[in-house]
């Protein structure tokens, strides 16, 4: 494993393990859900690297076992999701140098993207749910999707929007008149913003109280908006098979709405339309 970035996720941890508090006497850049999930861990089990990479290769196992069966009940196929477990394994492999590498950088891994898998579940059970159940995992998808807005800096953002973007898509081919869909999505942002900002009001107000400061959210964000002008991004890939992701990812979008314009089925496509959004969100930055 890389030392340079285990330190990084370790670092904050070791500081919350000798009594330092998040974002007032320490920071990440990655979030603070994640780091607090860690922190958690290794209050019981002792710090270390190794601990680390075996917390990272339990969340790679449970990652692909997690998506297998979802995709089986969802499509009706064990060989059609076997196959997609597997071009996922490839996919989150291709950018490393060796197998033995999968856990080179924890970022790299599917530990990142822990708050996108439970959103995500929740608009399969959305879209496959009866209609007496919808708002209940409306609701749920909307939480879920402000914790993840906490989980990691960078997916929490991609996370927001791909959410609100799916509500959008929906509302977008309703047959109500425009004022009215305009009303529904709108009120579903106030939801979803209203959940982000409570989370993050319990935790200003709790450190507030007990420490008599509030939390530096801007040290948050200091470092990802620097990664994200390309500073540390070099090379790039010299053969560009991030063209190749977006493409796929933009081919599915067209499809999407092609087939959205049957009503009957534009349930069926409120996951793969998350997936596809997340993933152009996720690419914008290497294109």
């Amino acid at each position: 494993f890389d030392f340079y970035h285990y330190n990084f996720f370790l670092g904050p941890i070791n500081d919350l393990l000798h009594g330092k508090i998040l974002l007032i006497e320490t920071t990440t850049h990655y979030g603070v859900l994640s780091t607090y999930f860690l922190f958690g861990i290794f209050k019981v089990i002792p710090i270390s690297y190794q601990g680390l990479s075996m917390i990272l290769a339990i969340t790679f196992i449970v990652w692909h076992i997690a998506w297998y069966y979802p995709i089986k009940k969802w499509l009706h196929s064990e060989a059609i999701a076997v196959l997609a477990v597997l071009a996922m394994l490839i996919f989150l492999n291709v950018m490393q140098i060796d197998f033995d590498l999968i856990y080179l950088a924890p970022s790299n891994t599917p530990f990142h993207q822990l708050s996108f898998l439970l959103v995500a579940f929740f608009f399969y059970k959305l879209a496959t749910s009866q209609p007496d159940r919808m708002k209940r995992y409306e609701n749920y998808i909307l939480f879920t999707t402000a914790l993840g807005f906490y989980w990691f800096v960078d997916n929490g953002i991609y996370l927001l929007f791909a959410t609100l973007g799916v509500f959008l898509f929906r509302e977008f081919f309703q047959e109500n008149k425009f004022i009215q869909k305009i009303r529904s999505f709108g009120w579903t942002f106030v939801k979803q913003l209203s959940w982000i900002f409570v989370i993050g009001g319990f935790y200003s107000l709790g450190q507030y109280l007990r420490t008599g400061f509030f939390p530096d959210w801007g040290a948050l964000y200091k470092i990802p908006l620097i990664f994200n002008k390309g500073y540390m991004m070099i090379p790039l890939p010299s053969y560009g098979y991030y063209y190749v992701y977006i493409f796929i990812f933009l081919a599915s979008l067209i499809y999407i709405f092609w087939q959205s314009y049957s009503k009957e089925a534009l349930n069926k496509f409120l996951l793969p339309m998350f997936i596809t959004l997340y993933g152009i969100l996720q690419l914008v930055y290497y294109i």
